[in-house]
């Protein structure tokens, strides 16, 4: 049983992520064809950076 919720929970987390950074990607080109490019790169970038690191926790975990 522990182990479905935490398989349970670790699906979601993953739908989340994936979610986010694909967002994170969209609006990053979305600004890009907007040329107000530069602002939103340096706020994303530390986004990114967390998401990623976040992921791996995640694989460590299993």
């Amino acid at each position: 049983m522990i182990y479905i919720v935490q398989n349970t929970n670790y699906i979601i987390n993953n739908v989340i992520m994936f979610f986010f950074y694909k967002f994170t990607i969209y609006s990053l080109f979305f600004e890009l064809f907007n040329s107000n490019f530069e602002p939103l790169l340096k706020s994303n970038i530390g986004n990114v950076q967390i998401i990623v690191s976040n992921y791996l926790s995640q694989l460590k975990k299993i």
